[in-house]
């Protein structure tokens, strides 16, 4: 693999840490955090095992203008970024209802003036994003060298909630996506039930659910005493995400010497900001850096998922806040789900049912277990994401894959 010579080429959404503060003041609720460091750990695996420059067209994913953005535009830029690659910002119009056209016509160009014809090249795609898929299906027309690989963290008509509207051109956008993804050579997926409701053959999918950081911001093991109690939840506020099942099972804990810290935005902030008014013991933080989401869970006493496996869209999901959690190294609790392969069983706690009940017995679990156990426990999870789902190993997992076919080589 050292020796790999490959023009890869990456379309895609990430924040540059440049614009990170630019798009933190311009955003109108969520950043998509989960979505911008899952992309940047294939970059860093792919950079770390080929020799060849990557090619990387960005368009961030940002909320439209004027409800969710306060800028009517992304704009343009070009920079290196990383070891051998160079991030191509592309400029495209922000406002509601024209951005989707903006972002494909933006990408398009993209694709023809930084992608040469001559070589043969693979690129990959980031999300089931229409106007990126029909952007690189366009210019695949007309190059006849390029594979697309396209990387599906969700199914689209699993992505977001919201009113009838959003949930009508969402089954449109569904539609479209099932049908177009027929001319595309190879894809990444998170679990097996993807493939299915996608309807692959093996031979076109990887499963990758997920990426874990060997990087910088992890090298320190937090394997210390901890004095304050507190458990973490760091995500989107999202009702269907379990957020007020969590705030009423630790509301019933009688334990007096630890807190609920929640990180995030989302439907589910005013059900958490009244539950700060009436609990002492509830902290809500607000919407965090990554990097200091990562500091408060890698100081946690625990960390809770409470997203329960009752919905259609948890079969075909595999949440990266659980890589995420057990990169920190601290005790996790979470539900057991479909899309969660049982390898990763031993190295969570789950409560016994989806009543609150169960779920605040689970805590109160963690909090009569022995310090050094809860530390033993969050080392072995910690152990063993890195091991085996780091960015190299799973970037390997892939170009191996994809070069199973003799004509990319």
């Amino acid at each position: 693999m050292n020796n790999m010579h490959l023009n890869i080429h990456f379309l895609g959404g990430i924040i540059k840490n440049n614009q990170f503060e630019y798009i933190h003041d311009n955003s109108i609720g969520n950043i998509q955090n989960a979505a911008d460091v899952f992309q940047k750990k294939i970059i860093y695996g792919l950079e770390n095992i080929t020799q060849e420059e990557l090619c990387i067209i960005n368009l961030p994913f940002i909320g439209s203008y004027p409800k969710l953005f306060k800028s009517i535009c992304s704009p343009a830029s070009k920079e290196s970024w990383l070891t051998r690659s160079k991030v191509i910002n592309v400029w495209f119009l922000n406002i509601f209802g024209i951005k989707i056209f903006s972002r494909f016509i933006s990408s398009l160009i993209a694709l023809f003036k930084f992608i040469p014809f001559t070589k043969k090249s693979i690129l990959f795609i980031y999300s089931a994003h229409i106007p990126f898929v029909l952007a690189a299906l366009t210019y695949k027309f007309f190059n006849k060298n390029i594979k697309i690989c396209l990387i599906v963290p969700d199914l689209p008509e699993y992505m977001g909630d919201g009113n009838f509207i959003y949930k009508f051109l969402k089954k449109i956008d569904a539609a479209l996506f099932y049908l177009i993804i027929k001319k595309i050579h190879y894809f990444v997926l998170l679990t097996e039930h993807m493939a299915k409701k996608m309807r692959l053959l093996t031979s076109q999918y990887i499963i990758i659910e997920g990426i874990a950081s060997s990087g910088e911001i992890y090298r320190e093991h937090y394997n210390y005493p901890i004095e304050t109690k507190y458990f973490l939840y760091s995500g989107t506020l999202s009702k269907r995400y379990g957020i007020a099942n969590l705030i009423d099972a630790f509301s019933m804990l009688r334990h007096s010497d630890v807190e609920l810290w929640i990180c995030g935005n989302g439907d589910g902030l005013e059900y958490v900001l009244d539950a700060v008014k009436q609990n002492v013991r509830i902290k809500y933080l607000g919407l965090v850096p990554h990097a200091k989401s990562l500091f408060l869970q890698q100081h946690a006493y625990a960390l809770v998922n409470p997203r329960q496996a009752i919905e259609e869209y948890t079969t075909y999901s595999f949440p990266s806040k659980i890589i995420e959690y057990m990169v920190a190294g601290r005790p996790i609790v979470m539900y057991k789900m479909k899309g969660v392969p049982d390898e990763y069983d031993p190295y969570y706690f789950s409560p016994a049912d989806n009543s609150v009940e169960a779920l605040s017995n689970c805590l109160i679990n963690i909090l009569s277990c022995n310090v050094d156990t809860l530390t033993e426990i969050g080392s072995l999870a910690r152990k063993f994401i890195l091991s085996n789902k780091n960015e190299i190993v799973q970037s390997k997992k892939i170009l191996n894959f994809i070069l199973e076919e003799p004509n990319v080589k």
